[in-house]
């Protein structure tokens, strides 16, 4: 089972792996049985929401505006920097509300993982399979079936492979 959380800074929730908690600073931890592991996102700001997924398996967490995933599977016990999230550049300048971090199921043990310029297939343990920068900010993901994922923007539905994030094909939207 899945368990898909999003964590405010100064506060904790409980994982099927353990209790993961968050503190000022971007720091993050996860204690379970007979380990504590932690870590800090540089990126994570104390405002920022950190959207988690968790198993028995592993963990995979993303901040609001960071780039960086973190994960924890249950051979390493330990807290690290998994992948390169792509995601909007605001340096210098942020409008404000177009960042955006969004878990969802696909299937029984894959995870979509949607900003608002990409989306990531993630396998059961948390890792990135393929990640596929689409640079729509209006783009949103609708659904994954039939081994394809829909994304959909103002004028069009693209469409991905689940196998390797490769353009299937796109149609135009009638609105």
């Amino acid at each position: 089972m899945i368990q898909i959380a999003e964590l405010a800074c100064d506060s904790s929730v409980v994982l099927p792996l353990g209790v993961l908690s968050r503190r000022p600073g971007g720091a993050v931890t996860l204690s379970g049985n007979s380990f504590t592991t932690s870590i800090v996102d540089e990126e994570l700001q104390d405002s920022d929401v950190l959207v988690v997924a968790a198993s028995t398996h592993g963990l995979a967490a993303l901040g609001e505006a960071s780039h960086c995933l973190i994960g924890w599977d249950a051979s390493h016990r330990v807290l690290g920097r998994t992948a390169e999230v792509p995601r909007l550049d605001l340096t210098g300048y942020d409008p404000g509300g177009l960042q955006r971090v969004l878990i969802r199921r696909c299937g029984e043990s894959q995870l979509l993982l949607e900003t608002e310029v990409s989306v990531s297939l993630l396998d059961r343990w948390f890792r990135v399979i393929w990640s596929r920068v689409h640079g729509d900010l209006t783009a949103r993901v609708t659904h994954a079936t039939d081994g394809s994922v829909r994304v959909e923007s103002d004028r069009t539905a693209d469409y991905f492979s689940l196998a390797d994030g490769t353009h299937v094909r796109s149609e135009p939207l009638r609105r």
